[in-house]
């Protein structure tokens, strides 16, 4: 029996070319889900695929529920190494795009929901996945959840350092000073150069730099202790 993987080559398309021509609405997820991962025994897939396909019952997308399988939300969920998380992340993303725009329950993106549960990715990994969102919804980077937060602020408080630093040039890249409708501070809360000196001595000067660089304001400001 031949393997997924040699079914795609037999038919002479590399793997993105067959995430492209998926979609939620002609397929379904199960086989969006095969495409990605060809290899996969299917006890396996098929858990994954029952996982994902409970979102809707969460008040989640499928992006939202594959972030919590590493997540201690999720115990009995399916485990993904990081490429195999990558390469589903892109593989859903082509097949329902305006996934990334979606909130759940809580006002969470599924970027929102990644920079929590995904925060002890390998950096590189961690990256490519928050790219993938941001280039879906360049938007979500200056979406709020019913917390107030920002995903900066959900990275700063959460993440694994060497990930917050490798994300931390996504994010500030349209949360400037000069875009009014782009503010970082948590109301009565902390702003993310707070939530980045309460994690000292990790974070590097040069994090602090980039953050300063991009909102001077976080300064001056003072958090609820003054």
């Amino acid at each position: 029996m031949k393997s997924g993987s040699q079914i795609i080559n037999n038919l002479g398309l590399g793997l993105g070319e067959v995430l492209k021509r998926l979609t939620m609405a002609n397929l379904g997820l199960a086989a969006v889900l095969r495409a990605a991962l060809p290899d996969a025994d299917d006890t396996r897939l098929h858990a994954l695929g029952r996982f994902l396909a409970n979102a809707a019952t969460a008040g989640q997308t499928p992006l939202h529920r594959l972030f919590d399988v590493a997540g201690a939300g999720a115990p009995d969920a399916p485990t993904l190494v990081p490429a195999e998380l990558t390469t589903v992340v892109r593989a859903l993303l082509n097949a329902q795009p305006d996934a990334a725009r979606k909130a759940d329950g809580d006002g969470r993106l599924p970027v929102h929901a990644f920079c929590v549960s995904q925060s002890m990715l390998p950096v590189d990994a961690f990256v490519s996945v928050l790219r993938a969102l941001l280039d879906a919804y360049p938007g979500s980077v200056g979406s709020r959840d019913r917390d107030g937060q920002l995903p900066l602020h959900v990275l700063c408080k959460q993440a694994h350092v060497p990930c917050i630093v490798g994300a931390l040039p996504l994010l500030l890249a349209q949360l400037r000073d000069d875009k009014p409708d782009s503010p970082v501070t948590l109301p009565g809360d902390r702003n993310p150069l707070h939530l980045l000196i309460s994690r000292a001595p990790e974070i590097q000067l040069g994090t602090y730099r980039a953050m300063l660089a991009a909102a001077p304001r976080q300064a001056s400001e003072v958090d609820e202790h003054g």
